[in-house]
């Protein structure tokens, strides 16, 4: 299989994982698409952060974690001009804690076993083919 294939792959795979870890998580994810966008955008990001601690990464760790901050302070902004009140801002953000939604793993071979399931996590950072919350609900809330 060609490298650029496989990491197609990968990355379909990844997504249908984060997917059905989102439905299972929360089974209104399906129903309400802001919140399924949230969901798999946390899930994604948090698994992120596990896994840069592999490389004792907490420069890395530290640039993803403000980088959700900011997601969310963008998604929040996107949910206002829809004309979202502020209430229902809080209701679908409030809950999504980075720290919470990192996975914890009792020993380094068990987070290396799960990271290796990810596949090449920090190629898709790098290239932007990670879920981007603010964009995904513009899309969501045009249609």
């Amino acid at each position: 299989m060609h490298r650029s294939s496989a990491a197609k792959a990968v990355i379909a795979l990844f997504g249908m994982t984060v997917l059905q870890t989102s439905g299972f998580a929360d089974p209104l994810a399906a129903k309400n698409p802001i919140d399924a966008v949230l969901s798999r955008s946390l899930l994604e990001r948090g698994a992120m952060i596990a896994c840069a601690a592999v490389d004792d990464d907490a420069d890395t760790i530290k640039f993803l974690k403000i980088s959700w901050d900011r997601d969310i302070a963008s998604v929040k902004e996107v949910l206002q001009k829809a004309g979202y009140d502020d209430n229902t801002i809080h209701m679908l953000v409030d809950h999504l804690d980075i720290e919470k939604a990192t996975p914890r793993f009792a020993d380094r071979a068990a987070l290396t076993a799960y990271c290796s399931t990810l596949g090449d996590w920090k190629l898709r950072w790098q290239l932007f083919l990670v879920s981007m919350p603010q964009f995904e609900l513009r899309r969501v809330l045009d249609k």
